[in-house]
């Protein structure tokens, strides 16, 4: 059984901290959609061909 990763957005409105959104991914129902969305979170794919990184 594959666990379920959190992942969560920092937020910042105007520079200054505004909160935290917190997921709880459902890898164990939707295990490749929740990967694919994970890594860009983590930042963990790098940086693509613009040499920008891939995250959000």
């Amino acid at each position: 059984m594959a666990s379920n990763p959190t992942v969560y957005f920092d937020i910042t409105i105007g520079g200054a901290p505004a909160g935290r959104i917190v997921m709880v991914l459902f890898a164990d129902v939707t295990p490749k959609t929740a990967e694919n969305f994970r890594a860009p979170c983590t930042g963990e794919k790098g940086f693509g061909r613009s040499g920008k990184p891939l995250h959000y």
